[in-house]
């Protein structure tokens, strides 16, 4: 009769353990968008910073204002644009080289000074 009662009772622990695990295995398979979901991931975001050390302004291939977030690998073509009577010397910090535009990748938080 003790037999019976303690497999009784290792089975009813085998069947909690069991369906506590797929409980969780639903519940993560679910909420990784691996089923039941198209989802998009959210991929990293960075911000660009852009400044000038001088007169005149940075913008972007529209014309616009290219300061602001960008997902995770977005290419930003800046364009340096000196105001009359200043030139275009270089890019720094994050911004490399001495011609305009310029492209740069975004892999992180950047800073580009004209």
């Amino acid at each position: 009769m003790k037999m019976n009662k303690i497999k009784k009772e290792t089975a009813t622990r085998n069947r909690l353990v069991m369906m506590t695990t797929i409980f969780f295995l639903v519940v993560f398979v679910f909420a990784s968008g691996v089923i039941g979901s198209d989802r998009v991931y959210a991929s990293s975001s960075y911000e660009l910073t852009v400044s000038t050390s001088g007169e005149g302004e940075v913008r972007d291939s529209d014309g616009g204002n290219p300061q602001g977030t960008y997902k995770e690998g977005t290419y930003v073509t800046l364009h340096a644009e000196p105001a009359s009577g200043w030139s275009f010397d270089n890019w720094s910090r994050d911004g490399q080289g001495s011609v305009s535009p310029i492209t740069i990748k975004m892999t992180g938080d950047k800073d580009v000074r004209a």
